[in-house]
């Protein structure tokens, strides 16, 4: 559905993807975080920056060990809520129990869980035109930009050596199947 990236600085992130042919499709400001983000879109693509300066807040935590980054991969669903539950059930920790946010034009259910590293899966299920939470505007459909279409694939590196961990997580907690694989790795980190 959306990758989320923690950034340092919103404005500077924002510029790349624009130039990119990304459009800024809406902001959302949720003060008790202090957090800020920006949904920027292209075609299927729907990318978060998020920015925070509460140093307890999962972005500032996710930035302040990495930098600018990929904090979260999110999976559309028809139930958050059953989505969460069964990946739990499977072996999976829970990061962010389910909540519900709604607006006149939409509701939005979504959950998470721990993935590789700091990074996160969240579960998200939408009714109507509601993004995601503290979004202000209703979700659209973004124009064509320069043609890019969707996400086809996220690269991640893991530790040197756990690979196959991962793979078997993702087997076990997605029922995801691998009939094969390739450890491409450098000194520390296997991908």
């Amino acid at each position: 559905d959306f990758i989320e990236f923690a950034v340092a600085d919103l404005d500077k992130a924002l510029e790349l993807y624009l130039k990119m042919g990304f459009e800024k499709a809406g902001t959302r400001e949720i003060l008790e975080r202090k957090l800020k983000s920006y949904r920027i879109v292209q075609n299927d693509i729907n990318i978060i920056l998020s920015q925070s300066d509460d140093p307890k807040d999962p972005v500032a935590k996710f930035h302040q060990a990495h930098g600018d980054g990929i904090m979260a991969v999110a999976f559309r669903c028809e139930d958050a809520v059953s989505a969460l539950e069964i990946t739990a059930a499977r072996g999976a920790e829970v990061v962010e129990a389910p909540r519900s946010y709604q607006k006149d034009f939409g509701s939005v259910t979504q959950s998470s869980i721990k993935a590789f590293g700091d990074v996160r899966h969240t579960f998200i299920s939408r009714e109507g035109n509601l993004f995601a939470e503290g979004f202000d505007v209703p979700y659209k459909i973004s124009s064509r930009g320069y043609g890019l279409m969707g996400i086809d694939h996220v690269t991640n590196n893991v530790a040197k050596g756990d690979l196959g961990i991962w793979v078997e997580y993702y087997e076990k907690i997605f029922g995801l199947s691998s009939t094969r694989f390739f450890d491409i790795h450098t000194q520390r980190t296997g991908l």
